[in-house]
């Protein structure tokens, strides 16, 4: 989780981050990686996936801000930084999988953290990604958290360039459309941009939960999405 959205309010337990999360493992267990691999999480936020994450190896984090590190058991994780990730501080071919989930649109200079990324990661090593999507979804919950862009997929397919794509797509299909008229119709009614955190009744939680598992659900038995709110992607250094 971002740390602003902690300091906001934002729920742990909410369907968002638990639809994510799983997702995040599904994404990862696909690789069929070796046990006991070096991981490097950029931009571990608060930390709310680093149990999906533990689960294939080693994990470092490294995040600009210390107080969302503070909040990562240490026993969860092999190192904590505080770094940039256009900076990062450790050795060329240091890691076996980089992580870095609803990172990079955090970044200006987003091609010198990819490149980054790159240099750190073992030839044959991945990198794992989620962003948002859809420059007309930019709302005031991504200024909020200072986002500086929401992505396409040439914008993708241009970021990733120097690796080998082994897959992207989209994910949260079925939450798009309510997602896409609430951002809109906010823009309409909202016309000073200021974001104020949205507090789920306990049974649209639980709705959202059931949502995003078969969704999951699905997208683990093969099925692939034509759009969503966010894109991931599966890359190998060569």
């Amino acid at each position: 989780m971002d740390y602003k959205d902690y300091q906001a309010g934002f729920k742990v337990n909410g369907f968002w981050l638990f639809g994510k999360t799983e997702f995040i493992g599904l994404l990862l267990k696909q690789l069929n990686l070796p046990k006991d691999i070096n991981i490097l999480n950029v931009g571990a936020g608060t930390g709310n996936d680093i149990h999906q994450i533990k689960k294939n190896g080693n994990v470092f984090v490294l995040d600009i801000d210390q107080k969302a590190l503070d909040l990562i058991p240490d026993n969860l994780v092999k190192e904590k930084k505080v770094a940039n990730a256009c900076e990062i501080p450790y050795p060329e071919n240091s890691f076996d999988l980089v992580v870095s989930f609803d990172v990079l649109e955090h970044i200006e200079d987003d091609h010198k953290a990819v490149s980054e990324i790159k240099r750190v990661l073992k030839p044959g090593g991945f990198f794992v990604f989620t962003v948002p999507a859809y420059s007309f979804l930019f709302s005031a919950h991504d200024e909020y958290l200072d986002h500086y862009r929401r992505y396409n997929k040439l914008q993708l397919i241009d970021l990733l360039k120097e690796f080998k794509k082994i897959e992207l797509g989209s994910r949260f299909f079925f939450l798009f459309i309510p997602i896409a008229l609430d951002r809109l119709i906010n823009r309409l009614i909202n016309k000073n941009r200021e974001y104020k955190l949205v507090k789920f009744p306990k049974i649209i939680n639980v709705i959202g939960c059931w949502i995003l598992s078969f969704e999951n659900y699905l997208f683990k038995k093969g099925l692939r999405y034509p759009w969503g709110s966010s894109f991931y992607g599966i890359y190998k250094k060569d």
